[in-house]
């Protein structure tokens, strides 16, 4: 359909009129208004924006930016058609700012960034909980399952105390 469309036809008979009329649509889809981007947990920041619009071919994804810097050009996220994302940073005492633009349905995106907005992340003073222990039958090596990420040089470096029970 793109290329007879490209040809310049007047006119296409399909069996399916809705793709036809998504390829049809040259309109971008509304810019996006975020509401708020709220710090959860230590690592975890919740972003929430009003929903984009677009009569012709409605919007299907909305494309997330972040970065450590202000105004975010960077993709780092696609989601859905919904209206909320939780960014699993992972990272402890960080500033992060964040833009979005939607997509419709003829892969259009909106003509501006959101505006933008920023949050961070807290520091962790919860211990992490052990999940898991096990030598995999290998008597050099022991591997445990933490409830959260741990940084691996220092789970590997810090001075463990076994206690053994017989």
């Amino acid at each position: 359909m793109i290329e007879l469309i490209n040809m310049g036809i007047d006119g296409i008979t399909t069996n399916y009129p809705q793709t036809l009329y998504l390829l049809s649509d040259t309109t971008a889809p509304s810019d996006v208004i975020i509401n708020s981007a709220t710090p959860s947990g230590a690592t975890d920041i919740i972003l929430n924006w009003q929903p984009a619009t677009d009569p012709e071919s409605g919007i299907t994804n909305y494309l997330v930016y972040r970065n450590i810097n202000p105004n975010p050009i960077d993709l780092y996220a696609t989601v859905g058609d919904t209206t909320d994302f939780i960014d699993h940073t992972s990272v402890e005492n960080r500033t992060y700012y964040y833009r979005i633009k939607a997509v419709n349905g003829a892969t259009l995106k909106s003509l501006n960034f959101s505006n933008q907005v920023s949050a961070t992340t807290t520091v962790d003073e919860a211990k992490p909980t052990v999940l898991f222990i096990t030598s995999v039958n290998d008597s050099q090596s022991v591997y445990i399952e933490f409830d959260e990420q741990v940084d691996e040089l220092s789970a590997e470096t810090f001075p463990i105390t076994l206690l053994i029970k017989v």
